[in-house]
């Protein structure tokens, strides 16, 4: 596994991602991954009854899942295969109502750091209509911790070694909890 700087070129290709995946979760994905290039990826995933919330729309959930999986795979696609790459934060906005159509997501990185991945992920619904995939039903930004990694310039010493914490506010000296401690609560109690 190389480190993110100095992998600028695509390292799992469509195939690669895929057998990773099944073998990573035990089943085959369930997605078609279109396409994988430093312009990021796109995956398309049939939509069944078993997707939709009520009122006939799909679910956030499913569009929640979509935006995790696809943007584990885009980071993957530069990094390599790491089932400790793991999900820190994920934001979605949804636009529009998605209908039971398949759902396209695309997915490219806006960074990639020696200890965390920024993805930005856009879903349509693919009604077949020559605009689909120009409106957006849903945006996320997705964003993977790779401190677990053994990569170059991340120390996984340290996490061993009980150093690591939770950044309550300010730098990670002076805002660190330690692991298995509970932070301090407003009015001094604990």
């Amino acid at each position: 596994m190389m480190a993110p700087s100095e992998s600028p070129q695509i390292v799992m290709d469509a195939d690669a991602l895929n057998a990773f995946m099944t073998e990573a979760f035990g089943q085959p994905l369930s997605w078609t991954i279109e396409r994988v290039d430093l312009g990021g990826i796109r995956v398309r995933q049939p939509t069944s009854d078993g997707d939709l919330r009520p009122g006939g729309t799909v679910s956030g959930p499913t569009l929640m899942s979509m935006a995790d999986g696809v943007a584990y795979m885009v980071v993957l696609s530069r990094i390599g295969p790491a089932a400790l790459a793991v999900t820190s934060n994920l934001t979605i906005n949804f636009l529009r109502r998605p209908r039971l159509v398949d759902l396209v997501t695309d997915a490219r990185l806006l960074k990639l750091g020696r200890s965390l991945a920024v993805t930005d992920v856009l879903m349509y619904s693919d009604d077949g209509t020559a605009d689909a995939l120009e409106r957006p039903v849903a945006q996320a930004t997705v964003t993977y911790s790779l401190a677990l990694l053994d990569l170059p310039g991340n120390d996984t010493a340290e996490i061993g070694a009980g150093r690591t914490g939770v950044v309550i506010a300010g730098n990670a000296d002076a805002g660190a909890v330690p692991a298995n401690t509970t932070p301090p609560t407003p009015g001094g109690t604990t």
